[in-house]
């Protein structure tokens, strides 16, 4: 597999943007974790939830990393608590195919007489759907 995925979500006790003032100064060494390739950190202010998406260039490095200084250190952080981890692999073509942000040894560009070749025989699940419910 061409890399590993992780997701660590956790519930923020602090608003958003004195969290970001608090981790931003973090990023640089989050930055420099061997085997991260990069990280996108995420929030959802309205439900005070935050947290990131992390892609390791092997499920080692990410294992380091969760075993490492950083998370030891958010799981012990009075602005976090529930911490959750998920793990994941991920489908390099279609990734890349949507422009994912991954090195993948696929082609990036599918000629549109294949996609065109192929369009009968894909058929989305949303497909029968006409309009989205609002959310609850």
């Amino acid at each position: 597999m061409p890399g590993y995925m992780l997701q660590l979500n956790f519930t923020l006790t602090i608003p958003v943007d004195e969290y970001e003032r608090m981790v931003t100064p973090v990023a640089h060494a989050v930055a420099a974790v061997d085997g991260l390739r990069w990280k996108i950190w995420i929030v959802n202010a309205a439900e005070s939830q935050a947290g990131g998406f992390y892609h390791f260039d092997s499920e080692a490095a990410a294992d380091a990393y969760l075993a490492g200084p950083i998370v030891t250190a958010l799981r012990a952080a009075p602005f976090a608590r529930d911490l959750t981890v998920k793990r994941y692999g991920y489908l390099a073509g279609p990734t890349t195919i949507t422009h994912g942000p991954v090195d993948a040894n696929v082609p990036a560009n599918i000629p549109s007489a294949i996609i065109a070749d192929m369009s009968h025989a894909v058929h989305s699940p949303m497909d029968h759907v006409t309009e989205m419910p609002p959310p609850a």
